[in-house]
């Protein structure tokens, strides 16, 4: 098991989430993250908000980690990839370049969410466009949530982060919301802001700096392992 990560059994499907906002499905030789919205460092200093540019070549190097420590053979982006047009200024077209080259025969992938209909640009950069919908290892994989709950889905767009601990103790922390048969990722991109969930009758899983925490007893009652019954009162000691 690679350290800090959490492996459940969902829908018949054997899931691994990695520390770093990601998923990992073993059976499928893939690596899933949602909403990295590269090049948005790029599109708000355009508007002139100085941000550095460093935050879009951290993300990459976060990419290629995640890709070492799992031997995946593909990475599949679950909608938002870039952030919009403005964002891909030449630098950050010469980044994304020299970073796909450098994974070789990696496949990459990308279910297209709004953002990228705006960006108007995959193919250039080395990355296949599945369309809004894709079935990998027999999860169905999109963007946004799906209105109807009927069949294993795994998306991003909500930007899911959920508030742990009481008090001065209090944190906020990107999160794995499962409720029925939806999943949903974390933003991986790191600038990226983040939406308040609903625990009640959800599988919560906070992404933790060192390692992926159950927040809610439904949550501790997925994992494989010794995780059981990890409740939200003492995930904050181990975030």
């Amino acid at each position: 098991m690679i350290d800090g990560a959490i492996e459940i059994g969902w829908h018949g499907v054997r899931l691994v989430m990695l520390p770093d906002r990601c998923v990992w499905l073993p059976d499928a030789g893939s690596v899933l993250v949602a909403d990295m919205h590269l090049g948005k460092p790029a599109s708000f200093r355009a508007m002139g908000v100085p941000v550095p540019e460093a935050v879009t070549g951290r993300d990459l190097h976060r990419i290629s980690a995640l890709l070492g420590i799992t031997g995946a053979k593909r990475l599949i982006v679950l909608g938002d990839l870039i952030h919009d047009a403005a964002a891909l200024q030449q630098r950050t077209l010469d980044a994304v370049r020299a970073w796909r080259g450098s994974l070789g025969s990696i496949e990459i992938n990308l279910v297209v969410g709004n953002h990228d209909r705006r960006a108007r640009t995959c193919e250039p950069l080395g990355v296949r466009a599945l369309g809004d919908r894709a079935v990998v290892g027999g999860v169905v994989l999109t963007h946004e949530p799906p209105r109807i709950d009927q069949e294993p889905t795994l998306c991003g767009h909500i930007h899911p982060v959920v508030s742990v601990g009481d008090g001065p103790r209090r944190v906020r922390s990107a999160c794995f919301w499962f409720g029925g048969m939806t999943g949903i990722l974390p933003a991986f991109g790191s600038f990226t802001g983040g939406q308040l969930v609903a625990c009640e009758g959800a599988a919560v899983f906070a992404a933790g700096e060192r390692s992926v925490v159950p927040v809610t007893r439904a949550a501790g009652a997925l994992c494989v392992g010794d995780s059981d019954g990890i409740a939200a009162e003492t995930a904050y000691d181990r975030l």
